[in-house]
């Protein structure tokens, strides 16, 4: 159906076909991953969200099965929104957040729903939904959404987004993560919130939270992910975590490029924390509709934290499964060089390289990807020395139309070596920096059958050191 669409990943995950968004109810169950995720089935937009689901065994093949939620009842006529996945007591439960939106009325109720299983088919519905009936004074009941769920001695734990919109009713402002408390994970209380943010700095509305212990060896570090209304991407905070409530010591943007958004992660049977992410569309709902399908998965990523307490990211060891063909480049030197060539080229592609130089020497360097013959089409991912930042140039990624770039990730390039780790799919491009201290996810959408050269440039004098590219097979 869609062997000649040239945008399509082939070893990200999306579905068989139409709309996608958040990914729900990650979960390992007996050494199966289950991947739930926001859908549309009827076509490739926004409307009536299901639960799609898939399974693997390593992360990267997925087995596509069918629907596992639907808006099939009053309390969730207008959706089936974005939850987590837990075992409880040997039973599969999701914790869902069910929509109720009546004829004429425009905001919808949104409040925390439960299904069970004992395969991860088939669901129940409990059959006293919701098992909240009101969002909290000084919420309003259209944002109070998205659930991380944990265990903390013999009580579940859940964290809810939301926003504080009065303070004269709710003596706060600004976007929360709310925390409840339960021995059963439908009978719930209210602990208050866990954290409210500087509107200022993040926005006013958090939704899509996540919040996971991390260990350096020598500190153990709480990690808030959420994606906050209305800036569009996602930011993590890293803090402490104490008598139930959080203390945020550093705010970060969580990725770069303006495509990552509303991740969820989950502890795996391996004792790390593996995460996926939404990589939105960039381009109209028009084209989203004629292509017959929107939204794709992040590679699935794992997480650590540095000595100096940043979060760090990396692809997860089973990526290296998609590993089909290596092409080694010798090191090379990049002396004023608006595009050197590298010896591969193609759609589905990660290429691994390293740069060294010295700051006085260059004021650009970088890689190029999805490049045309003539260069009429490309995609440049710049370090820029001059104004110490990195970015995606998409200014001649499609010939047709031209594209913004995203906001640029602020880097101090003091002279060590910088190493740029990416991975081409298709329309998506991920680049992890520096084993991970920074990361991007962004879309691009070349219109000429030939962008598929890449290559490395410099504006100065700059040495790739290293160099390593591998043609990925289909995720299948």
């Amino acid at each position: 159906m869609f062997e000649n669409d040239l945008h399509r990943p082939r070893y990200h995950f999306l579905p068989p076909a139409n709309w996608m968004n958040d990914p729900n109810g990650l979960i390992q169950f007996n050494g199966e991953y289950h991947l739930f995720y926001q859908h549309f089935p009827g076509g490739a937009y926004w409307s009536d969200m299901h639960w799609g689901h898939a399974r693997s065994r390593d992360l990267v093949h997925w087995e596509h099965l069918p629907i596992a939620l639907k808006p099939d009842m009053p309390y969730d006529n207008f959706g089936v929104f974005s939850g987590c996945a837990v075992v409880n007591d040997g039973v599969p439960t999701v914790v869902y957040t069910a929509v109720q939106k009546d004829p004429g009325e425009t905001i919808g109720v949104q409040l925390p729903a439960v299904a069970t299983s004992q395969d991860l088919i088939t669901w129940t519905k409990y059959p006293d939904n919701p098992v909240i009936r009101h969002a909290p004074t000084g919420v309003r009941a259209d944002e109070f959404r998205d659930h991380v769920i944990w265990r903390e001695g013999d009580e579940w734990m859940m964290l809810i987004g939301s926003a504080f919109r009065d303070a004269a009713v709710s003596g706060q402002v600004g976007g929360t993560v709310l925390l409840y408390a339960s021995p059963d994970l439908v009978h719930w209380q209210y602990l208050g919130p866990l954290c409210v943010g500087n509107p200022a700095e993040t926005g006013d509305m958090w939704e899509c939270p996540d919040f996971f212990a991390l260990s350096n060896g020598y500190e153990t570090k709480h990690v808030l992910i959420v994606s906050p209304i209305p800036y569009g991407k996602a930011m993590h905070m890293i803090g402490t975590y104490r008598d139930r409530k959080f203390v945020p010591e550093t705010l970060a943007t969580h990725a770069y490029g303006g495509s990552f958004y509303a991740p969820q992660s989950v502890d795996d049977e391996q004792g790390r924390r593996v995460q996926f992410g939404w990589l939105m569309e960039k381009r109209s709902r028009e084209a989203q509709i004629a292509a017959g399908w929107s939204g794709v998965m992040s590679l699935p990523r794992t997480f650590a934290l540095a000595e100096d307490g940043a979060l760090l990211a990396a692809p997860v060891d089973e990526v290296k499964l998609l590993r089909r063909q290596q092409h080694q480049q010798q090191p090379m030197p990049l002396n004023d060089s608006e595009f050197v060539p590298l010896n591969v080229r193609g759609r589905q592609l990660e290429l691994d390289a390293v740069f060294q130089f010295d700051p006085d020497d260059v004021s650009e360097f970088g890689l190029v990807v999805a490049r045309s013959a003539n260069g009429e089409e490309q995609t440049r991912i710049v370090c820029d020395v001059t104004h110490q930042q990195i970015y995606i140039d998409r200014s001649r990624s499609q010939a047709d139309q031209p594209s913004e770039n995203a906001a640029p990730c602020p880097v101090v390039f003091s002279g060590a070596p910088v190493r740029l780790h990416v991975f081409v799919d298709g329309s998506v491009i991920e680049v992890y920096v520096d084993d991970g201290r920074h990361y991007f996810a962004d879309r691009i959408y070349p219109t000429r059958a030939d962008s598929m050269h890449v290559g490395a440039f410099a504006i100065g004098r700059v040495q790739v050191s290293q160099i390593d590219i591998w043609e990925l097979n289909e995720q299948g």
